[in-house]
């Protein structure tokens, strides 16, 4: 765990999105490039993990539990920008 406090918070304080992965796969405070299957993209921060997320997944936080039923479950691509070390 990275001791990022995400319960108030889907942003990190250098204004990055924050995600949830597996740190297994990605390295917790990892910087990486989203792009959602809408072709958006934008930057994001390994910084929370969650117990669903296993393997090749990960978690955006989103503000509430409407938005995320909203959101719903995509597929997208993402792209290390700079792994922190493990």
């Amino acid at each position: 765990m990275t001791g990022y406090d995400v319960r108030h918070t889907i942003y990190a304080e250098d204004g990055r999105r924050i995600i949830a992965v597996d740190p297994s796969i990605i390295a917790l405070g990892s910087t990486v490039e989203v792009r959602l299957a809408d072709d958006r993209t934008f930057e994001g921060v390994a910084l929370d993990i969650g117990g669903a997320i296993k393997g090749e997944r990960i978690d955006i936080l989103v503000e509430t539990k409407k938005s995320a039923f909203q959101f719903g479950r995509q597929v997208g691509e993402l792209r290390i920008l700079k792994e922190a070390k493990r």
